[in-house]
């Protein structure tokens, strides 16, 4: 590790392990809270779900126009950060269903826009080839953090969801905490450039096919994943659906059962990210995925939703690594920004309509019929994997490296 990535380190564990923390809103909390106590329409529960990714849509405008203006990446991660605090916790002094969905969408979208300059962090401060295992060990402590958070979050809250304030008040303290030690992350201060055009970004587009390909292929995934998100939370939680869970055993099986087993397999996901054919890798998350989606939506006993939920796990652990750094095999590091500010655009897109077409579906078939078409469309996604490494092996390629980690 340089010497910079060394300095770097510490800071960013403290971040991870905040981040951790108060992740467990957005993607646990908020939409407990949204069913069980506000009873929120499907509208306002999608929206909720879709929050982190409104902000990975919006990303590409805020990474163009904060860098422009301020110039130096810790802190243009780290405002958005304070912004999201008091967004959060403005959820806490409301009891009006329209206003709570308000706070728990924004809060975490802007969380969202940060996340193509935390990848340029990473980028500028760690080695090629040590980077996905230094990011695998932050996801390990932010894992930790989360488990921690949302064990003891589910466990306070089984008396009484009226008590969730407190949940919130917490996250906000963890959410300033992030924010703080973000800011003490080296980052040097560029020159002050003109205000450039966002637009601009998606000539990428044009400039790279392998690229566009692997875009198509986490569209297709990403769509399946996002959709059904909210669907975990009805599913386990609504009398209708065989289990009506309170929330510390829903927050325990959709939150802390999937985030322990991505603490055991993080770090090996980091590993074999550094080492491994990317194409082959994310096939291998895809598989996992789509056996969550199944033996979940399929289960009948409490038994069945741990084991589907370890699978779950699983393939988080290998997605958090490889949705964070796989734009890193494909472009220059002058260009990481412009290529991950693509990534969370679509990332968002489809983060947006996702939530809402599962909530379309499961009110007009059934949950089950929206997780089989979920499975479909990851299937899919492994076929046209399958046709880019087919493509790249017996054809040129415009991809930097897919074999393994760019030197």
């Amino acid at each position: 590790m340089s010497e910079r990535g060394r300095q770097t380190l510490p800071w960013d564990l403290i971040r991870g392990g905040a981040d951790g923390a108060a992740s467990s809103f957005g993607s646990t909390f908020a939409l407990l809270v949204a069913i069980n106590y506000f009873n929120c329409t499907p509208l306002q529960k999608s929206l909720i779900a879709a929050g982190s990714s409104l902000g990975l849509g919006l990303s590409v405008f805020y990474a163009t126009y904060a860098h422009a203006l301020i110039g130096r990446r810790s802190l243009e991660a780290a405002f958005p950060m304070f912004l999201a605090a008091m967004a959060i916790g403005w959820g806490a002094l409301t009891d009006d269903p329209t206003t709570y969905a308000a706070a728990a969408t924004l809060g975490p979208m802007l969380l969202g826009m940060r996340v193509p300059l935390l990848t340029a962090i990473y980028r500028e401060n760690y080695r090629d080839a040590v980077r996905g295992q230094v990011y695998g060990l932050t996801l390990v402590v932010s894992a930790l953090g989360g488990v921690a958070f949302t064990s003891l979050g589910g466990r306070f809250l089984n008396g009484g969801i009226e008590r969730f304030p407190w949940v919130i008040c917490f996250t906000v303290l963890f959410t300033i905490a992030g924010a703080m030690a973000t800011l003490q992350i080296p980052s040097e201060r560029g020159p002050r450039k003109p205000l450039p055009n966002p637009f601009a970004y998606f000539k990428v587009l044009r400039e790279n096919s392998t690229f566009v390909a692997m875009l198509i292929s986490w569209f297709l995934f990403g769509l399946a994943n996002l959709a059904m998100v909210p669907q975990r939370f009805e599913y386990v939680s609504q009398e209708r659906y065989g289990f009506s869970l309170s929330p510390g055993m829903t927050a325990l099986l959709i939150g802390v059962v999937p985030e322990v087993t991505r603490v055991l397999a993080v770090l090996p996901m980091g590993r074999l990210f550094d080492r491994m054919n990317f194409i082959t890798l994310r096939l291998l998350i895809n598989l996992f995925l789509a056996g969550f989606q199944i033996f979940f939506f399929t289960a009948h006993s409490i038994p069945m939703l741990v084991f589907a939920s370890v699978l779950l796990g699983i393939g988080n652990a290998g997605g958090s690594v490889a949705w964070s750094l796989w734009v890193t095999r494909y472009s220059s590091p002058a260009d990481t920004t412009k290529y991950m500010a693509m990534h969370t655009f679509f990332t968002g897109v489809r983060g947006i309509v996702g939530p809402y077409a599962g909530y379309w579906i499961a009110e007009r078939e059934s949950v089950q019929t929206a997780s089989w078409i979920a499975t479909g469309l990851i299937l899919a996604s492994c076929l046209f994997l399958i046709w880019v490494e087919w493509g790249r092996r017996v054809g040129p390629t415009e991809a930097k490296d897919l074999e393994g980690p760019s030197e």
